[in-house]
């Protein structure tokens, strides 16, 4: 499978689970920003891409609400429901990866992954936002309703990768702090 067929798949998995925020990184935009721990390649030795996976707006909800409704024991037997949510979404991926052919690791921002990795700066290098005054991400569209649940590192190479907003800042137009 070429890799511009896997990351369709991909994108269609998590659409229909109801993360909408699908971009990809080249591995070494971002790790020009940090010290070796938090290096793609701490993790990933021949990383080459960071596809981040969340979600912004109100469909995720209604999703994982339908989920929690066909599935009650889960709803019964977790603490965190996004989390445990997002871990099942994660794995089931799995399936679009060519066995021994594809490199990749999955990576949370929350449980024992989440200093590993900046999602802030994935998301800002992605186009996802831009850093607030206040420190957080901002969107054009979703303001600061989105969340960020996971990023695949991986060898691929896509054909095309995404790039950081240009002309939206908000913030020196805005007069609170």
């Amino acid at each position: 499978m070429e890799s511009k067929n896997l990351l369709i798949n991909l994108k269609d998995h998590f659409k229909s689970h109801g993360f909408n925020i699908f971009r990809i990184i080249q591995s070494d935009k971002y790790d020009k920003y940090f010290n070796y721990e938090k290096k793609t390649k701490y993790i990933l030795d021949n990383s080459k891409s960071i596809i981040l996976i969340g979600f912004s707006g109100n469909r995720f909800w209604n999703i994982l609400q339908k989920y929690l409704r066909a599935n009650p024991n889960f709803a019964v037997s977790t603490e965190n429901w996004i989390d445990d949510y997002t871990k099942i979404v994660f794995k089931q991926s799995e399936i679009y990866f060519p066995q021994n052919k594809i490199e990749f690791n999955f990576i949370y921002p929350f449980g024992n992954d989440a200093l590993l990795l900046d999602f802030m700066k994935i998301g800002e290098l992605a186009g996802i936002g831009v850093k607030s005054l206040l420190g957080i991400l901002l969107n054009p569209v979703y303001g600061t309703w989105m969340s960020f649940r996971g990023a695949i590192l991986s060898d691929i190479i896509p054909e095309i990768f995404d790039k950081p907003l240009t002309g939206f800042d908000p913030c020196p137009s805005c007069s609170k702090p």
